[in-house]
């Protein structure tokens, strides 16, 4: 996988993403909403064919 999550963030390493009350998504900051991060955490790192189905999971939302 070529993409920008890849020079972001070294391979070898794990991460844990938190976001809760407090984190500002209207502007000035406009930062993403925790479910927009996760969305895009999972299109870019799962497999095209599986996206579909890993969102559904009753359990991330």
């Amino acid at each position: 996988m070529n993409s920008d999550i890849e020079k972001l963030f070294d391979t070898t390493n794990t991460y844990v993403f938190l976001a809760g009350a407090g984190i500002s998504i209207p502007p000035p900051s406009n930062i993403p909403s925790a479910r927009d991060i996760m969305q895009y955490i999972i299109k870019n790192t799962v497999m095209e064919d599986e996206v579909e189905k890993v969102l559904k999971i009753k359990e991330l939302r």
